[in-house]
């Protein structure tokens, strides 16, 4: 039988009439070739079907040949894992093993990646039999070929299967592995990343120690992260879930999303890189205090909450910030007042530090300082500690609460962003924090689950970057808590509750 494969350009018709078109994907990254490819192929089950190949808007169309319209499915190219010659085994939608099976004639086998639930990310597989194993081939070709121009043991099978992806496994064992590893890395390996040109930080004559600096430039480097940490926060922030085939299948097929990023300066040198939640007194000290509990794991995290509970750490300091918008009224009116002995307030006639330049000021005995750069979606807060700060929106979101009882802190740890009048947030895109120098221990901070020191008496400077890193992810990951009526969202930049 004759190959029935047809080339077809824009405003041409199959058989009188025009091939329906779908709404072009604003998130595909490829650029189409233009025109159609067409073949009548059958199904396993020797059912008659049209597959269509849109290579100007990058949609596979599947259309049941019974005389009925009702029977159409579309997929768009980027969400198209890879094809193959032959079956790879599933179970529930992920890959059990990387060795694919016997060459099937004339079958191509489309695997598609598909929502299972409303997190979870899956592989569907679509055979497809064509008249000729030359026609097979031919369809094999072009769309592997199209899919190679986009710019642990289970999610290996996920990075076999797709066509071009080149990749190595290190398993972390330690904090700031994947970091040292890197750094370590020989040049011609460096070489070899895709998208990885030069330190474009350099290049582009932008000084990253400065606090001050200008927007700094995106890497040509894409980030992706398969969760395998105590909370998993960005993953889960990313994805919606830490679900490693979700991850894995992000990565597969290339998605992407921009995540804001926070840096932290000391003394006008940049020392730390925050993309997810930077917190201060109670939750610094916990984590501090686990670090010598280590053999307990996880549960360390609790017993430690318990002994700095019953401490109740407090940090007296100076909170400065510039707002991410300008308000309405003055939020000075708004804003809580500082406690006496205010280093900026004695300043006469300066508001703030003139080398900084923030806008507002607050002076106060503080049980939290909570900085969250992105949602921060974990097992404790699953609609994220910072629920409607955005991914990539530019703006972070401060959280600050002044001194509380043992019992109020229990309360609001339990219900983090609750109806809890000591409870101010601002949205900011600048801040600093300087500890009162007559405090013997100036406390800790968790930055990215991390301990980061406080120096005595010194200011740290935190400064928004939007959206400076790429992830594998997609934009819709983005936490919209509509169950949640405790706090109502606003465009103003100072929430109260």
């Amino acid at each position: 039988m004759a190959s029935s494969t047809t080339v077809l350009y824009p405003n041409d018709t199959v058989k009188g009439k025009a091939v329906e078109t779908v709404d072009h994907a604003s998130r595909s990254k490829i650029n189409g070739e233009g025109g159609n490819l067409i073949a009548d192929v059958t199904s396993p089950h020797a059912k008659k079907h049209r597959i269509v190949f849109d290579r100007t808007l990058n949609v596979f169309e599947f259309k049941l040949l019974d005389g009925s319209s009702k029977h159409l499915t579309t997929y768009r190219l980027d969400e198209l894992l890879c094809t193959s010659k032959s079956s790879v085994p599933l179970r529930k939608g992920v890959p059990t093993a990387s060795k694919k099976g016997a060459n099937t004639p004339k079958t191509l086998f489309f695997y598609f990646v598909y929502k299972e639930d409303k997190l979870k990310w899956r592989l569907k597989e679509v055979p497809v039999v064509f008249n000729t194993t030359s026609e097979r081939d031919y369809w094999h070709t072009i769309i592997d070929s199209t899919i190679r121009r986009i710019s642990s043991h289970n999610v290996e099978a996920f990075f076999s299967m797709s066509p071009g992806l080149r990749y190595q496994v290190l398993l972390t064992e330690r904090a700031y592995h994947a970091r040292d590893f890197i750094v370590e890395m020989p040049v011609d390996h460096w070489s070899a990343l895709d998208g990885l040109v030069s330190d474009s930080k350099k290049d582009t004559g932008r000084d990253i120690d400065d606090p001050n600096t200008a927007h700094l430039a995106t890497p040509h480097l894409r980030f992706g992260i398969i969760g395998a940490g105590s909370a998993n926060s960005i993953v889960s922030t990313v994805h919606e879930t830490n679900d490693y085939a979700t991850s894995a299948v992000h990565i597969a097929i290339g998605s992407e999303c921009n995540v804001d990023v926070c840096t932290v300066h000391r003394d006008s040198k940049l020392i730390r890189i925050s993309a997810n939640a930077i917190s201060y007194g109670w939750l610094g000290d916990v984590l501090r205090d686990s670090e010598n509990y280590r053999c307990l794991g996880p549960i360390r995290y609790q017993w430690s909450a318990l002994r700095t509970t019953i401490r109740n750490p407090t940090y007296r300091g100076t909170v400065q910030f510039t707002l991410s918008h300008k308000e309405t009224v003055d939020p000075r009116t708004k804003m809580p007042q500082c406690i006496k002995n205010c280093p900026v307030c004695e300043k006469p006639g300066k508001e703030s530090d003139e080398t900084t330049q923030y806008d507002y000021h607050f002076h106060d005995e503080f049980s939290h300082v909570i900085c969250c750069v992105i949602p921060t979606v974990t097992p404790f807060t699953p609609h994220g500690l910072a629920p409607y700060t955005g991914i990539g929106d530019g703006t972070l979101d401060l959280a600050l609460i002044p001194k509380v009882s043992r019992f109020r802190n229990m309360q609001f740890m339990r219900r983090l962003y609750s109806s809890d009048r000591t409870l101010v947030c601002y949205r900011v895109v600048r801040w600093s924090y300087q500890p009162d120098a007559d405090q013997e221990d100036p406390g800790v901070w968790n930055l990215d689950g991390e301990i980061l020191e406080q120096p005595k008496g010194e200011a740290l400077h935190f400064k928004l970057h939007p959206q400076l890193i790429s992830f594998f992810g997609r934009d819709a990951a983005m936490i919209n808590p509509v169950k949640r009526s405790f706090i109502k969202k606003r465009k103003s930049s100072i929430v109260y509750k």
